[in-house]
Formats: C-alpha cells, sequence, structure tokens
C-alpha cells in the first residue's frame, strides 16, 4: 500500500511545512518512486532544490514577517486615514460653531444698536417735548408777570390820583375857611384815605406776590437747567456707552477672525504633517486639536462676557431713564405747585 501525501494544516501552515521539510528529507527512494509513479500526487517543481531544510525555514519566516509587516502599514494607514476623517469632521463641526458664533454676535450688536439708537431718539423726543412744555410755560408765566405788573402800575396810579386828589382838598384854605366843619367833607376825606390805605395794602401784596412769582420762576428755571442737564449727561452716557459697545465688538471680531485665521492655517499644517507622521504623532496633533477647542471655549466664554457687560449697560440705561423721570416729576410736582400759589394768589386779588 503507497503512502498518502501528507495535507497541510490550515490552522498551523508552519507545522505543516515543516513536516513536508522533514518528510522530503527523510524520504527513502523507494518511497520517491512511489511517489512520483502515484496518480494523486503532483510531480516536483523542483527537483533541484538543495537548499537545507533550516534555510528553507528561514525563508519562510522572512516571508511571513513580510506579510505580517505589510498588514501592520496597511493597519496604520487605515487608522491614520480614520483619524484624518475624524479630525476632518471635526473642523467642520468647528467651523459650524464659529459660523452660528459669528452670526450670535452679529444679531447682538444689531439688537443693541437699533436698542441704543431707540432710547437714545425716545431721550430727545421727550427732551424736546418737555423744552416745549417748559418754553410755553415760562411764556405764559411771563405773560401773567407782566399783567401782574401792569396792574400794580395801575393800583399805583389810582393810589398817586386819589393822593393828589387828597392833596388838592386839604390845600384848598377856601374849603377850610368856609366849609372847615362841614360833615360831609369830613366823611368824604375818612372814605378817600381808608380807600389809600387799601390801595396801599394792595400794591404792597401785589408787589410781594410779584417778587414771589418772580422768585418761583428763577427757581423753575433753575429746576428746568438742572433736569436739562442731567437729561444731556444721561444721552451723552448713552452714546458714550454705544461707542464702547461698537469698539468692544470691533476688537472682538478682530481676535476672533485673527483666532479664526490662525486656526485655519494650524489645520493646513496639521493636514500636511499628518500625511507622514505615524498613529502616536496623530494622537499628539489631536492633542494639541483639543487645547485650541479649549481656547474656543474660553473665547465662547469671553464673548458672552461681553454680552454681559452689554446687558449691564442697557441695565445702567434704564436705571438713569428712571433718574429722569424721577427728575421731571419732581419738576413737574413744583410746577404745580406754583400754579397752585398762582391761583391763590388771584383768587385773592380777585376778592379784594
Amino acid at each position: 500500500m503507497r503512502d498518502r501525501p501528507e495535507r497541510a494544516d490550515p490552522e498551523n501552515p508552519r507545522a505543516s511545512k515543516e513536516a513536508s521539510y522533514l518528510g522530503g528529507a527523510m524520504m527513502t527512494p523507494e518511497r520517491k518512486r512511489d511517489a512520483e509513479s502515484s496518480p494523486n500526487v503532483s510531480p516536483p517543481t523542483d527537483r533541484h532544490d538543495s537548499r537545507p531544510p533550516l534555510k528553507k525555514l528561514a525563508l519562510a519566516e522572512e516571508d511571513e514577517l513580510g506579510q505580517s509587516a505589510e498588514k501592520l502599514r496597511s493597519i496604520r494607514a487605515e487608522a491614520a486615514h480614520a483619524m484624518e476623517v475624524r479630525h476632518m469632521e471635526e473642523t467642520i463641526h468647528h467651523e459650524s460653531a464659529l459660523n452660528q458664533l459669528r452670526e450670535d454676535l452679529r444679531s447682538a450688536k444689531r439688537a443693541h444698536v437699533e436698542d441704543v439708537q431707540l432710547l437714545a431718539g425716545e431721550s430727545r423726543k421727550d427732551i424736546a417735548t418737555s423744552e416745549s412744555v417748559y418754553e410755553a410755560r415760562d411764556e405764559q408765566r411771563a405773560q401773567e408777570l407782566a399783567s401782574s405788573r401792569a396792574e400794580v402800575l395801575m393800583k399805583s396810579a389810582e393810589l398817586e390820583r386819589t393822593n393828589t386828589a387828597l392833596h388838592e382838598i386839604q390845600a384848598a384854605g377856601l374849603v377850610r375857611s368856609e366849609c372847615g366843619s362841614c360833615p360831609v367833607l369830613q366823611e368824604e376825606i375818612q372814605v378817600l384815605q381808608r380807600r389809600i390805605r387799601a390801595l396801599e395794602t394792595t400794591v404792597s401784596n401785589e408787589v410781594n406776590r410779584t417778587e414771589g412769582l418772580e422768585a418761583s420762576l428763577a427757581e423753575a428755571g433753575n429746576s428746568l437747567r438742572v433736569s436739562e442737564q442731567c437729561t444731556r449727561e444721561a444721552v451723552e452716557q448713552l452714546d458714550h456707552e454705544r461707542v464702547q459697545f461698537q469698539l468692544a465688538l470691533q476688537e472682538q471680531q478682530k481676535s476672533r477672525l485673527d483666532l479664526e485665521r490662525t486656526t485655519e492655517d494650524r489645520v493646513r499644517v496639521m493636514i500636511t504633517e499628518r500625511e507622514s507622521k505615524g498613529a502616536e504623532e496623530v494622537l499628539l496633533e489631536r492633542t494639541r486639536v483639543e487645547a485650541e477647542r479649549g481656547q474656543l471655549t474660553l473665547e465662547r466664554a469671553a464673548n458672552e462676557e461681553v454680552l454681559a457687560r452689554i446687558f449691564e449697560g442697557l441695565a445702567n440705561q434704564d436705571a438713569n431713564m428712571r433718574l429722569l423721570e424721577d427728575a421731571e416729576e419732581q419738576l413737574r410736582s413744583d410746577r404745580e405747585n406754583h400754579e397752585a400759589m398762582l391761583a391763590q394768589a388771584y383768587a385773592q386779588l380777585g376778592r379784594q
């Protein structure tokens, strides 16, 4: 019975090769003839292979090592490609986040500028309305003061006429000689003296009231000037805050653009360097990219701080507007008090 050829072990090809090499070395001439004449065994391809078995084993091991190195290179190439794809995805996500942050900054800038412009316009309208109202009231009070002065002059003229008539009556020697003891004349003289005293009292009261009106008008003018000064300071502060906000936004945009350009340059450099580096250096680059992401997070926190400062400026602006409204309310109360005093003085004058 002929010996069957040994089959290769698929799980351990090296052992099968060693067995085949050793079997070939120990084959006898009879077995060799039987193997050559057997139809189930293919004829040898190299009849002149005189290499020793150990050398064949070394060559086989070299082939296996070459295959393993090739597999390792392919695995490293696949890992580098996967890392590059992941880095590109992170770069795209980073760019989308930067675009979103840029859009948020633009929206915040537009909203704040619109709010500041609206508040400034409303403040200017309120100032113009207050000035027109104050001018109308000042003109009305000036007219009232002029009428009061005219009335004082008229009363003074009447008093002078009465005094002149009384002096003329007293200076008439003829009346004294002929009617010195006339009761009618004495009664008329007493009536004239009472009228003179009443007119003097009225003139004195009118003069005092006129002086009070002038003092009230001066005080109202001072209050108006103080209110206008406060309003101008509030408007100037609003303009200053708007300018500071615009400068801060410009600086933030400039720093953001510089950071974007620097990041893009670094990304391009990293992509270029990654093509010639191994897996370990790719991990180092990934660490560096994460550090860049942390820097971007810090920049975003700085942007949020700028927005918080903007909201604080708006709150200060609201406080200034409330102070301005309180000053206007105080001035309005003073005006009403002065008007009440004027009405009371006119009522007293009418009763007199």
